[in-house]
């Protein structure tokens, strides 16, 4: 005799099902019973005992061919039937796994005043309760959307604090909380950085280079421009270009706009010692078999040898993303082509770029 459990009355027997799936428990005669040839039940039994750590079972199927059920609880059937004249007995295990209730927090690290966004989820469990928020110090944030039922939901920071959701996914109590650091905006002193509008740029267009949650080949340079327009500062973000890659923008220099141009910034989505993606053909093309391209943000001030010959081209300071700095690069006096491997005035931009570190103790720079 053999018996299992068959999770949506499927073909497959299985030992272990999610919280909520249909089983189905059943018995049938075998080549080893007490005749070769089986003849049909005469009687099925089935009794539960619930794993010790389980409640009692919601359930209990007795004198059926077999036994169709909701699994709730972690157990064992003893599945009696009489075959050819003899009362066999198999026990059949079910182990129910619970889903897991979950919380995503995006940013993180981010500056005073700074939105985040928390999502939750059940797993895709149809057993989950409306979920709840609370928060250890409520005077950390504004205008908070985490309200009762919300599985989404969005504040702004003005002070770290810990976000913590609960809910009852497949008869589990859960709970999951997130951790949100504020810091400080770093005044770097430079005119252009310390502005709140190219402040905002920064972090927008790092965020969509896709260099925090993205694979290296999908990540790409993204630009932003300043112009000043009377006085005014205003900062356009280009669009990604199909010549794009992790290793360059593919724009040429600062495109006309509503003003004199100021500066242009743009994201290498890395950091020191990150292997190069295959996709950057030129930084692959120069490096011998058996070798691969690592990025280093301090050779030659942080910017590529096409980025120092478009911002001296363009007149204006270029500055450079990475993951751990933000560089500046001056125009080269007298350099018109800057050739990052062999050019023999390579010392020249020594005196011509400035670093600033992007996250501090106690401040940031986005």
């Amino acid at each position: 005799m053999g018996a299992g459990a068959f999770p949506n009355g499927g073909p497959e027997p299985s030992t272990v099902v999610i919280f909520g799936t249909s089983v189905t428990i059943r018995s049938w005669p075998t080549y080893n019973d007490s005749q070769t040839t089986a003849l049909p039940f005469k009687q099925l039994e089935m009794q539960f005992t619930p794993d010790p750590t389980n409640l009692p079972p919601r359930f209990q199927c007795v004198q059926y061919t077999q036994c169709r059920y909701i699994a709730y609880r972690s157990g064992t059937f003893d599945v009696t039937d009489w075959v050819n004249g003899a009362i066999l007995t198999k026990q059949v295990h079910v182990g129910v796994v619970r889903r897991a209730l979950t919380l995503e927090a995006s940013p993180t690290v981010v500056k005073k005043g700074s939105k985040v966004t928390f999502v939750a989820a059940a797993s895709g469990s149809p057993y989950a309760s409306a979920p709840q928020w609370s928060i250890n110090d409520p005077s950390a944030v504004t205008g908070s959307t985490c309200t009762s039922g919300a599985w989404t939901c969005t504040e702004t920071a003005i002070k770290n604090y810990t976000r913590t959701v609960t809910s009852t996914i497949d008869d589990s109590v859960q709970a999951r909380s997130v951790s949100v650091s504020c810091v400080e905006v770093c005044k770097t002193g430079d005119p252009v950085l310390d502005l709140p509008q190219v402040q905002l740029s920064l972090r927008q267009i790092w965020d969509s280079s896709g260099a925090e949650d993205k694979a290296a080949t999908d990540r790409r340079e993204r630009r932003v421009n300043v112009y000043d327009s009377a006085g005014v500062y205003i900062t356009i973000i280009e669009p990604v270009l199909p010549s794009a890659t992790p290793c360059t923008t593919g724009s040429s220099t600062i495109p006309p706009g509503p003003g004199s141009p100021v500066t242009s910034i743009h994201v290498h989505p890395f950091e020191d010692g990150d292997i190069l993606p295959t996709n950057c053909v030129e930084q692959w093309s120069r490096v011998g078999p058996g070798y691969a391209p690592a990025y280093d943000g301090k050779i030659y001030g942080g910017l590529s040898g096409a980025d120092w010959n478009l911002l001296t081209a363009d007149g204006v300071p270029y500055y450079v993303i990475d993951r751990n700095r933000i560089l500046k690069g001056t125009p080269l006096d007298g350099l018109s082509d800057f050739d990052d491997k062999m050019n023999p005035l390579l010392s020249a931009w020594h005196s011509h770029w400035t670093s600033y570190s992007r996250r501090q103790t106690t401040c940031s720079v986005y």
